[in-house]
C-alpha cells in the first residue's frame, strides 16, 4: 500500500526517542501497529484488533502500547454485533442454524451477539422442515446487537 511507507516513517519519527531508550527490537510492534491501521482502514476490524492486541502487549515499548491500546479501544467499539430471532408459530426455533456468507455462525438459539465485519452479508436461515431463507443485510460499523429476525 502506498501510504504504508509514510506511516512507518511517521511512526519512527514520533516514537524515535522512546524506542531508542527501549533497547529491544520494536520492529514487530511497529509492524503490528502499521498492519492494524491498514486493516482498520480496509474495514477488517477483527483482524485489526488482533494486530493492535499484539502491539499493546508488555513486550512492546510503552509509547507504542499506549497508542495500540487507544486503537484497540476504538476498534472494539466499532466491531458490530448481530443477534438472531428465529421463530416458528411464535416459538423460538431452537434447532435453527444460521450461515453468514456461506459459513456457519449460529446453531440453535444464539443468546449472545455475534461479532461480524461491517458490510453487506448474506444470511441463510435453516429450520428443519422448512426451506432455507436467505436475507441480505447491511451491517454498519459500530452497530451493536442488531436483530436479524426470521
Amino acid at each position: 500500500m502506498k501510504n504504508s511507507g509514510f506511516l512507518a516513517t511517521l511512526l519512527c519519527c514520533v516514537f524515535i526517542g522512546p524506542l531508542a531508550a527501549y533497547g529491544g527490537d520494536a520492529s514487530q510492534c511497529i509492524t503490528s501497529l502499521e498492519n492494524g491501521q491498514v486493516l482498520r482502514g480496509n474495514g477488517r476490524l477483527q483482524d485489526a484488533r488482533k494486530e493492535f492486541m499484539r502491539c499493546a502487549e508488555r513486550a512492546c515499548p510503552s509509547s507504542l502500547q499506549l497508542q495500540c491500546d487507544k486503537f484497540l479501544e476504538e476498534v472494539n467499539t466499532a466491531i458490530p454485533t448481530v443477534v438472531f430471532s428465529i421463530t416458528v408459530d411464535g416459538e423460538d426455533a431452537i434447532d435453527a442454524t444460521v450461515d453468514m456468507d456461506g459459513a456457519r455462525v449460529a446453531n440453535g438459539v444464539a443468546l449472545r451477539g455475534i461479532e461480524v465485519e461491517p458490510g453487506l452479508h448474506a444470511f441463510t436461515f435453516k429450520v428443519p422442515g422448512f426451506p432455507p431463507v436467505e436475507r441480505k443485510v447491511v451491517i454498519r460499523e459500530g452497530e451493536q446487537r442488531k436483530t436479524i429476525a426470521l
